[in-house]
């Protein structure tokens, strides 16, 4: 005769083992939106080889992040630069961005780019 505790203790634990794995996974899905949310178009206003100088343009400006375009997360970059760049967004807002920040003398070189 089957034992319904038993069941029901070896369903818990099935069930604890499949929150676990699903824990575990979606522990790492984060990164993975990351890379995935790096894709769109970005507002870039300054990029150097120097972290400290995007840092500071960063910071002084107001317009947007520092990126590493050495990182896998923006192929369409050129890798060794840091860029201040506002983004992801749809193209028509990366234009409109880096138009506005050029034509206020914000960033005369602004432009607009995609990452992937």
């Amino acid at each position: 005769m089957i034992n319904p505790l038993n069941t029901i203790a070896a369903g818990l634990l099935a069930l604890a083992l499949t929150g676990t794995a699903h824990a575990q996974s979606a522990a790492s899905a984060p990164e993975r939106m990351r890379i995935a949310q790096a894709c769109g178009w970005y507002a870039i206003t300054s990029c150097t080889r120097s972290l400290r100088s995007a840092q500071v343009f960063a910071r002084r400006m107001g317009t947007g992040r520092v990126i590493d375009t050495s990182s896998p997360a923006f192929p369409n970059f050129s890798p060794g630069f840091y860029c201040v760049a506002d983004g992801p967004m749809p193209r028509h807002r990366a234009l409109n961005a880096a138009r506005i920040w050029r034509h206020e003398g914000v960033a005369p070189d602004a432009y607009a780019k995609s990452a992937c």
